[in-house]
């Protein structure tokens, strides 16, 4: 957890207004989080820290690159990723959260944004990942797909076997 005590701002101690904040997002970052669908990442974390009297708004700033498999080819590579996400914490007497709010308690002196980011992360992937294309169509790993495509013989093939099903339901007499 020594790897995650970076992310921790010690709010009590700013002025009201914004505080910039930046993170390394990496490898020793998703180790301390299990099940986690990202493994290994180079990311820039950017943060707007807008220190309030009762609340603040956390604006993130995500850029760079996650490894990932691809879902044409199961071949590694690096994904490039790059979003915003807005988070509103607010003080009061109980923990708890709301469909936008965050909220801690009254006597706190620091928040770990860790849990954060690994959630605005993971959100953020989107549901295909692909590597890119050349010009021709074909993954730049070098996966072929001409294994898979169906010449017209065995197109001919095909269409002759399903005639051949329904040609024994017409021999059929009720």
């Amino acid at each position: 957890m020594k790897a995650l005590i970076g992310y921790k701002i010690p709010f009590s101690g700013l002025k009201k207004g914004v505080h910039h904040f930046d993170f390394k997002v990496n490898k020793a970052f998703f180790q301390h989080f299990e099940n986690s669908l990202i493994n290994n990442s180079d990311l820039n974390v950017h943060l707007a820290f807008d220190k309030r009297s009762t609340m603040f708004v956390l604006d993130f700033n995500f850029e760079g690159t996650i490894q990932t498999v691809c879902d044409r080819c199961a071949d590694n590579f690096d994904l490039p990723v790059s979003g915003k996400q807005q988070f509103i914490i607010k003080m009061r007497e109980e923990i708890g959260e709301d469909e936008d709010i965050i909220y801690i308690l009254n006597t706190a002196v620091e928040y770990n944004v860790a849990p954060l980011v690994y959630e605005m992360l993971h959100l953020n992937l989107p549901i295909k990942k692909a590597c890119a294309l050349t010009e021709t169509e074909e993954p730049i790993c070098g996966f072929n797909f001409s294994q898979f495509s169906s010449d017209d013989d065995e197109e001919g093939e095909a269409t002759e076997n399903q005639n051949d099903i329904w040609s024994a339901l017409k021999d059929f007499k009720l």
